[in-house]
Formats: structure tokens, C-alpha cells, sequence
């Protein structure tokens, strides 16, 4: 059976789901892909790195935004004591992922060749003790498909994560590429996870149809339209509309917006990342006054920055 969170595990210790305020439900302040680090010619100067983290999350901040979810699983170059350093410095709540990314781009063999029970059991130390001995809990789990066909290696991991979430009742939140959310809602679901506490990630994809979204949201699980500013993937003006559609027809309290932003990427960024806009802000000065002028309100939208996340983490 599940257990609800009592309180939302920032990297600073718990708050309640109450104050978390404007939330972004996926970003990351730093990515490198698996094997990066055996490459000598991207070693980060650490110093750098927080620097440009704690100006791009202080300017955020000064936009209005209060939390940031920062959704970098543990084989994405994930630095729990950075995201500390920068939350204390800027004043700004961060969450930390557990989890695993896509097999087409991490899931690495170590955690293939895991079992389900050890898989979920990491899951839910990190959550509950903490990751290794940093001290730092995490409190979202993040899964990834690599396509609508989904690998043998996701699969497994996506059973693991539904088992620790039933464990700890933090919310799950996903990456997915081009399709197949619908078959991940439908395996988490399948695997006791209660759909209110699921975010089904990227669905603001150039391969989306509304057949697509609804099959997703028939499922009771929420949308991420959370690639805001990134035109490669689908242009804004498409994503505003979709997301006014549906508010319209009544999904609204389970649409989730954020940016997948990165702020330092530890080797060369993906082509559709170099031209991204501002980190983490342009979804509050750019793309929320879009959203108004297609209608809705203030409070719709802040509906989908507040009140949104905070009911995926207290429900």
C-alpha cells in the first residue's frame, strides 16, 4: 500500500508541500552523460559550475521561482552536494531525483544487471536514508523510456521505481521521447502506483498527438508539458495552445509545466539544448504571459506552478 509523503525531501531537509510555492517539476542545474567522465578533455572547474548554477538559479528566484525539481537520475552526472551549495547560497528549494535514465542514453550495465528488489531497495535508501553518504535525501524518482517501444531494461527499472513509490510515496516523474508515456502510465498503474502521483514528462513533443495526450490522461496520471522554450521539440505557440485546450476542457489540475532546462552541461550539449532560452525564468517572463494571452487566468496559471506540484507531493 502507499504511503503518503509527510513532507517533500529538499536537499536542504524536508518542508512541507505547502510552501513549496512556484515549482518547477524538471530541470537540471548539471547533466554529463555516462562515460563523460572518462574523458579527461571535459574534467569541470567545480568552481565555475556552481557559479554559473547560482546565477542562473538566484535570477529564477528573482522571477519568482521558489522550488525547482531537478531531475538528473543517478547515472546523469547527478551532484547532490552541489544542488545543496546552490540552494543555500541562492535561497531556492531543490529537490533531488533517485532513479535511472533511458537505455538509448544511460542506464548503465551495473543497474541493468540489479534485480528488481535491489533496484527498488537503492531507490528507496536514497529516499529514506539518503544518497551514499552525502546526508542528502532525494524526493522524486525519475524514470525514462528511450521511444514508444519500451527496453527490456526500462521496463525493469520502471517495476522498481513503482515498488519504492508505493514504499515511500514520493511522486514519480518521467522522460520520454516521442511516445510511448501511455505505456508508462499503464505500467506503474499495472504495479500499484497511485496515478495521482505520477507526471508523465515531455509530452510537449513534435510527435504528440492529441489522441496520444488523452490516451495518457484517461489514466488519471499527470501531463509535463515541461520542455517550455524548447522549440526543436515542439514550438511555443503549439505548446501554449495544447496546454489552454486542455485546461479548458477540464485537465487543468493535472498539468504540470517546466522547462528541462540545464544551466551547465559537462561535455557538448545536444543540438536541440543550444539554443535554449534563459534557464528556469522564461517560463515565468516568456511563456506564462503567452498563456494569458490565450485566456487564461493568473490563477489558472498558477494553478499549474503551485497548487499543481504541492498536490503531487502531499497526495
Amino acid at each position: 500500500m502507499e504511503r503518503a509523503a509527510r513532507a517533500v525531501n529538499t536537499v536542504l531537509g524536508p518542508v512541507p508541500a505547502s510552501e513549496l510555492g512556484v515549482t518547477l517539476m524538471h530541470e537540471h542545474l548539471i547533466i554529463g552523460f555516462p562515460g563523460v567522465a572518462l574523458d579527461p578533455r571535459w574534467i569541470p572547474d567545480r568552481a565555475a559550475m556552481v557559479a554559473v548554477c547560482l546565477e542562473q538559479v538566484s535570477a529564477a528566484k528573482r522571477a519568482g521561482v521558489r522550488t525547482i525539481v531537478d531531475a538528473t537520475s543517478i547515472d546523469m552526472g547527478r551532484d547532490p552536494h552541489l544542488l545543496a551549495e546552490v540552494a543555500a547560497r541562492a535561497g531556492v528549494q531543490i529537490v533531488c531525483s533517485t532513479g535511472l535514465y533511458s537505455a538509448d542514453y544511460g542506464l548503465p550495465v551495473h543497474f541493468r544487471l540489479m534485480s528488481g528488489d535491489d533496484l527498488a531497495a537503492l531507490f528507496v535508501s536514497e529516499i529514506e536514508q539518503g544518497i551514499g553518504k552525502t546526508g542528502i535525501r532525494a524526493g522524486v524518482i525519475k524514470v525514462a523510456t528511450s521511444g514508444p517501444q519500451m527496453h527490456d531494461a526500462e521496463r525493469h527499472a520502471l517495476v522498481a521505481a513503482a515498488e519504492a513509490q508505493k514504499r515511500t510515496g514520493v511522486p514519480i516523474i518521467s522522460h520520454t521521447n516521442g511516445g510511448g508515456g501511455d505505456e508508462q502510465a499503464r505500467l506503474l498503474i499495472e504495479n500499484g502506483v497511485n496515478p495521482r502521483k505520477v507526471v508523465i514528462g515531455h509530452v510537449d513533443h513534435k510527435d504528440s498527438s492529441a489522441r496520444y495526450l488523452l490516451r495518457i490522461l484517461r489514466q488519471g496520471v499527470c501531463l509535463g508539458f515541461d520542455r517550455v522554450g524548447l522549440e526543436g521539440f515542439m514550438p511555443d505557440w503549439l505548446r501554449a495552445a495544447l496546454v489552454a485546450g486542455l485546461f479548458r476542457q477540464g485537465f487543468g489540475a493535472r498539468l504540470i509545466l517546466s522547462t528541462d532546462a540545464t544551466a551547465w552541461w559537462v561535455g557538448p550539449p545536444p543540438e536541440v539544448a543550444r539554443d535554449a532560452p534563459p534557464p528556469y525564468r522564461y517560463l515565468l517572463e516568456d511563456f506564462a504571459p503567452r498563456l494569458s494571452s490565450l485566456g487564461l487566468t493568473q490563477g489558472e496559471v498558477s494553478q499549474m506552478l503551485e497548487a499543481n506540484p504541492a498536490a503531487l507531493f502531499a497526495g
